[in-house]
């Protein structure tokens, strides 16, 4: 980069300082989480941020420590949310997975209405939320799509999970609003329990049970979709486009991905190819009494989604955006192993043992 342009770039920083604080909602996300990392990033970079979260804990307090201020409310509760985004200019919108998750999104736009004067509002969404109309999307996919849908729109309706729909709707609730809104349509994590802490034992066997079949899939990490947020944020007139497909740099079939677990855990990985029902019975289902129906059957959704081919595609929107590649998913886990780990045990703890899953805002 030139003197001149460093120079410029260092004023942006000094005056973007000066101005409103930027707002992140669901900054208390466990491993995985978004929020978070979009903090580091812009605190690193001298930016103002006010972190909206549920409880002053620890985690709060690492972001406090960065510099940030602290806002504990609830995202559902209307004046929670219009006290936090009192004098904030951006704001950026995401929370745990949730029913009610387009609700909170309506409430956020209301604020910001009612207050004035806002430049941005980028919400975290979903990969193919960006390429779905009405009549392609259902909640039972043994209900037929309307007759013209693959005609009209290039290919077949799709099932959507609770979430999905709500990522959906939030999407378009954001954009009547008539607010100036971004979205940021995120492929599946590496730090997605389906990728990671579910499968934690057999990896240790040497072993990568998926329910992929032959298809491939381009994850993304967290830290690779937190620097794309945190770049739109910090200069929303230099990415222009309303919708960001962020994936992965590469997609990769079953083997592959086995190849890059192998170098990322040092130690040899094989492939293990499962049907999907058999999978989510034995993977998924025993965690229902911690994450909940809500979650549990997103993740299936998601699985479904990815048996089917339906995230087999790199877009490279998200180096675009970075201006770096994006992270392999080797990279990802030499630099998060705890993405493995589930309330304190290690990578190498039997699957037996364990009693409880985190379900991180964000890795979904």
């Amino acid at each position: 980069m030139s003197t001149v342009k460093s120079l410029e770039r260092q004023r942006l920083v000094e005056t973007m300082a000066e101005k409103s604080p930027i707002l992140i909602t669901g900054a208390g996300g466990q491993v995985g989480a978004v929020s978070p990392l979009i903090i580091q990033n812009l605190r690193h970079r001298g930016y103002p941020i006010r972190a909206f979260v549920r409880k002053d804990d620890a985690r709060a307090q690492a972001m406090r420590d960065l510099g940030a201020e602290i806002f504990v409310g609830d995202l559902l509760n209307s004046y929670d949310v219009f006290e936090a985004v009192k004098g904030c200019r951006r704001v950026y919108f995401s929370m745990s997975l949730s029913p009610y998750y387009t609700s909170a999104a309506i409430l956020l736009a209301a604020a910001l209405k009612k207050q004035g004067g806002t430049e941005l509002l980028l919400d975290m969404s979903q990969q193919l939320v960006a390429h779905l109309e009405i009549d392609q999307i259902r909640l039972d996919k043994t209900v037929p799509p309307p007759a013209d849908a693959t005609d009209r729109h290039g290919s077949a309706a799709v099932e959507w999970s609770v979430q999905e729909r709500a990522h959906w709707t939030t999407e378009r609730a954001l954009e009547w609003s008539g607010l100036p809104v971004k979205h940021a349509q995120a492929a599946i994590f590496v730090e997605n329990p389906i990728y990671s802490r579910f499968i934690a034992a057999d990896l240790h066997r040497g072993e990568l049970p998926l329910p992929l079949g032959q298809q491939m899939i381009a994850l993304i990490t967290a830290q690779d979709s937190a620097d794309a947020c945190a770049n739109i944020l910090a200069e929303p007139a230099a990415h222009p486009k309303t919708g960001f497909v962020l994936t992965g740099p590469r997609a990769l079939d079953g083997n592959e991905l086995a190849e890059e677990y192998s170098a990322g855990l040092n130690r040899p990985i094989r492939y293990v190819p499962y049907e999907l029902d058999d999978w989510n019975k034995k993977y998924i289902d025993p965690y229902l009494s911690i994450t909940g129906r809500h979650t549990n059957e997103h993740l299936k959704h998601l699985n479904w989604l990815a048996s089917t081919g339906q995230y087999n595609v790199a877009t490279g929107e998200l180096e675009q955006v970075i201006g770096r590649p994006g992270q392999t998913v080797t990279e990802a886990i030499e630099q998060r192993p705890e993405i493995f780990h589930t309330y304190g045990a290690s990578f190498t703890a039997a699957r037996p043992g364990r009693t409880s899953v985190e379900t991180p805002q964000g890795a979904f």
